[in-house]
């Protein structure tokens, strides 16, 4: 089960239609094909095996999927890593799983040096992209492309079990963790997607993110090149020409960050209904109720949520217009969801409880870490780390995270729950809760609120008030702090909470 067979259906009967477009480039099937076989002929000819490890330091750009496959032709293991990542965030993992060799975009080429001085196992890097000329740092790739033109590679034979890539996980709170996914666990998560939200060969799936994130793989480009549909990306995300592409082009379906989808609101840029689009999600946060229902007002299409993590992919989905806007929707085919206790039961419907997932999308484990790999896993389950409940008519509701979750006194408070009811009052554009320390209840709710622009100030007693109408007293706000921006990492801009949690126990300590 080779990942460079997944398009092979459309390849054979339509081979010039569109399979991938990135900006202004626009990739047919035939030109995948084609270029893939180059780039994995040019891999092995620098002396790349199978086995061997790739590092991908690039933009979002053809020429990052074209060495996707080119390592997935040759049975090579991809590593993509975000670009513009500082030194020490491409050292750890060039090490930690021996990459041997570099292809690095060309206006990346910065932090390199050091990485070079640093990776004993790292023997060569190549530039990829931009001017043709070789940089004064590291020779580019092109003239080994347009040598190696026309090369025959054999068809290899190749495992599901076999691994394609390793996604290095953002390590905010630890040593970043390699989730290693194989040829049959990625080609299952495409077909599961596809399955469960009815792609076709007419299907076009847009997305903000970046290739080198686990999500822009399993949720956008091997669904679309599986079921013969076209993956649009941008190389760098902008609100205007996002819009544009919304309603100009044949996009179907749509996914951006919670953050991105309100500030496109905010600025009138979705302010029409669209006749093409089917499918709108968002993921990494949780997506406020209020951003959902402005939303559908604008657009006609409901925003949907869904919940994935990089070991697994995105496994859970509204797949019609039949769920409640406010659900994350059902688990995504071939893929099984439990609730459990902190004992590791089942709970009763209504409560809440983390998620854990069995499914044929899953990663095969942590690269060389045997340790993090056994306490991931509950047997066949996977702990997700994710804390949702069910309702009477099979919806799941996402509640927060385990780690992020609130001791008040003897009661446990989802910070999702209050979030959900803050962010509900009108004047707010994005409330997000933290526990700090208490000496009476263990922990207490402290609340960032950032209000909508031109919204007229509120006071933290009409807060604590709308509060106290929708929530238990134990789950309402202790401290309230108003700001204009809230922290975010990563690609999806999640929400940042270790540094809210040290911002608001700095807060206090000035009281």
């Amino acid at each position: 089960m080779n990942l460079i067979n997944i398009y092979n259906a459309k390849l054979a009967e339509y081979p010039d239609e569109i399979a991938i477009i990135c900006e202004d480039r626009k990739c047919s099937y035939s030109d995948l094909d084609s270029k893939s076989r180059q780039y994995a002929a040019a891999l092995q000819s620098l002396g790349i095996r199978e086995g061997d490890r790739v590092g991908l330091l690039m933009n979002n750009s053809l020429d990052i999927i074209f060495a996707f496959f080119a390592c997935f032709r040759i049975k090579a293991i991809a590593v993509p890593m975000r670009p513009n990542s500082p030194a020490e965030e491409i050292i750890f993992p060039t090490n930690h799983c021996k990459i041997k060799l570099f292809l690095i975009d060309f206006e990346l080429t910065g932090e390199m040096i050091e990485v070079q001085q640093n990776c004993p196992a790292l023997e060569q890097i190549f530039v990829v992209g931009g001017s043709s000329v070789n940089n004064l740092r590291f020779p580019h790739l092109q003239n080994m492309l347009e040598a190696e033109t026309g090369t025959l590679l054999p068809e290899l034979d190749t495992a599901s079990e076999t691994p394609a890539v390793i996604f290095y996980t953002s390590g905010t709170t630890a040593k970043p963790k390699g989730v290693t996914h194989t040829h049959g666990s990625l080609k299952n998560a495409a077909v599961n997607r596809c399955c469960s939200l009815n792609h076709t060969d007419e299907s076009s799936f847009l997305t903000s993110s970046f290739l080198c994130h686990a999500s822009a793989m399993t949720i956008i480009l091997l669904p679309m090149l599986q079921c013969g549909g076209t993956a649009l990306f941008m190389q760098q995300f902008n609100l205007e020409k996002f819009a544009d592409l919304i309603y100009n082009t044949p996009v179907t379906n749509v996914v951006a960050s919670p953050n991105q989808w309100r500030d496109v609101i905010d600025q009138g840029l979705l302010n029409r209904p669209t006749e093409q689009l089917q499918y709108a999600t968002s993921g990494g946060n949780t997506v406020p109720l209020k951003l959902r229902q402005d939303f559908l007002a604008s657009t006609g299409v409901p925003l949907t949520s869904g919940l994935g993590m990089t070991e697994c992919g995105g496994y859970m989905a509204a797949f019609d217009r039949n769920h409640p806007v406010e659900a994350l929707g059902s688990p995504v085919s071939n893929t099984e969801i439990r609730l459990i206790n902190t004992r590791g039961s089942d709970i009763q419907q209504g409560e809440i409880g983390e998620l854990i997932v069995k499914t044929n999308s899953m990663m095969c484990g942590y690269w060389n870490d045997k340790e993090n790999t056994e306490k991931a896993f509950f047997g066949e389950w996977f702990h997700t780390g994710d804390l949702a409940r069910q309702d009477s008519e099979g919806f799941y509701y996402f509640s927060g995270r385990v780690k992020h979750t609130i001791i008040v006194g003897t009661s446990n408070v989802a910070p999702g729950e209050v979030e959900d009811i803050l962010n509900a009052h009108p004047k707010i554009k994005q409330a997000v809760v933290v526990p700090v320390p208490d000496p009476v209840t263990i922990q207490a709710i402290f609340a960032f609120i950032q209000l909508k622009e031109c919204s007229d100030a509120i006071s933290e007693s009409e807060l604590a008030k709308f509060a106290a109408t929708h929530l238990q007293s134990h789950k309402i706000p202790k401290y309230w702090h108003f700001t204009e921006t809230l922290e975010v990492s990563g690609i999806l801009e999640k929400i940042d909470r270790n540094i809210l949690i040290k911002q608001a126990e700095e807060l206090i300590y000035r009281l």
